[in-house]
């Protein structure tokens, strides 16, 4: 009976998320710490990667659905109050081979960036 009701959640989950990202939706990605490996760059195991037709790319944490601004264009909407968001810094992890400093966010900007397109 459990079993039965948790496939019958899921499977409304899934049509309502694959509803919710029609054509008009923002392009957005989950991604997750096992495809980036050492590369990877969050506190979080898995965050989605989201463009908007401005090019404004953000991190979002799945859990909390806090977003995060991942370029310029993003933190100056931030900063002006157009769009609620917090510090990227809160869940970028450092770079352990070089603890003075963050991981960095490249490969995550191009994959962002590739949304845009």
């Amino acid at each position: 009976m459990k079993i039965s009701t948790m496939l019958v959640a899921a499977g409304l989950f899934f049509s309502y998320t694959s509803f919710a990202a029609g054509p008009s939706s923002v392009p957005l990605i989950t991604i997750s710490k096992i495809q980036y490996g050492e590369h990877w760059a969050f506190t979080k195991e898995e965050v989605q990667l989201r463009c908007t037709k401005d090019n404004a790319l953000y991190v979002i944490n799945t859990g909390t659905l806090a977003q995060y601004p991942l370029n310029d264009i993003a933190m100056a909407k931030m900063k002006a109050g157009q769009v609620q968001g917090q510090s990227l810094d809160i869940i970028l992890l450092n770079d352990p081979k070089n603890p003075e400093k963050k991981m960095s966010l490249q490969p995550f900007i191009e994959r962002a960036q590739a949304l845009c397109q």
